[in-house]
């Protein structure tokens, strides 16, 4: 059976062990070693893998065409195991707008029977060593919202430079994405750089032996706290707009993301046609 062995702080304040026992967290902190059986089985990924999943809980690896891993779960025995949990996944518009192609999954084997503690544990212990970018929970770069921006921005512009004709209303729809895309990505930016900007000035004034009175200090308290609070609504917007809601039974239902999956299979079918003139 394959080991794995782990040694790892956990950051003051961080929630990465929240849903594990006391003493599971001290296993932890103290260097603990996960062993697991890996499924001999590598699935591809599509949206119906879930009927090649059993019942079992386990931890699961997405990974892409280059192999990297862009998200870490775990599956739990009251949602029906991998086989439940992979049938109305949530993340699955996010998966396809990042490529997943395969799907790797390790039991935490113990006399034959699955163990949700450990199973927890490495979950949150992949999490932390790997920082997959659609794992939000204790991502430490940043928010997993912003990645998918760039990606989604990223397969707008495949598509616009493709050329491919859809119907007036997707065309429609398309130039508002790309507009919203270009807007949001301008304020970003802005805010990003002027929040540099501020944030240089006092390094530079510190630099240069300069000493600031309080009432200057206070106006660049007051000034820096206006952009991050500016920064934070530009991010709650980026999230808003790359956000993933779960269709309720027989409702009309429409998001960025899934939208642009739809686009981008109907441009990669028209690339294959034209490699093949």
């Amino acid at each position: 059976m394959p080991k794995f062995t782990g040694s790892f702080d956990i950051p003051s304040g961080d929630n990465t062990f929240t849903d594990i026992a006391p003493t599971q967290r001290n296993w932890i902190e103290k260097g603990y070693r996960f062993e697991f059986t890996k499924d001999k089985t590598i699935y591809s990924w599509s949206k119906t893998v879930y009927k090649k999943l059993s019942d079992k809980i386990g931890v699961y690896l997405v990974k892409n065409e280059n192999n990297e891993v862009i998200y870490v779960g775990e599956a739990k025995g009251e949602k029906g195991g991998l086989f439940g949990r992979h049938k109305t996944h949530e993340k699955n518009h996010l998966f396809e707008l990042f490529d997943a192609k395969h799907l790797e999954i390790y039991y935490c084997d113990k006399d034959g029977l699955d163990d949700p503690g450990q199973v927890a544990m490495l979950e949150r212990f992949l999490i932390l060593v790997i920082q997959p970018i659609l794992n939000n929970d204790i991502k430490q770069e940043k928010p997993s919202e912003l990645f998918t921006f760039e990606q989604l921005a990223k397969k707008v512009s495949e598509i616009t430079a493709g050329g491919y004709i859809y119907s007036k209303h997707d065309e429609k729809i398309l130039d508002r994405i790309r507009e919203d895309i270009e807007e949001l990505a301008q304020r970003y930016k802005r805010i990003t750089k002027q929040i540099l900007h501020t944030n240089e000035s006092k390094f530079i004034a510190q630099e240069k032996g300069l000493v600031w009175s309080t009432k200057e200090e206070k106006i660049f308290l007051k000034a820096k706290n206006l952009l991050y609070k500016e920064q934070e609504k530009i991010i709650s917007d980026i999230k808003k707009f790359v956000r993933v809601k779960k269709p309720k039974i027989d409702l009309i239902w429409f998001n960025n993301v899934a939208f642009i999956n739809k686009l981008y299979t109907l441009h990669k079918k028209a690339e294959d046609k034209k490699s093949k003139l």
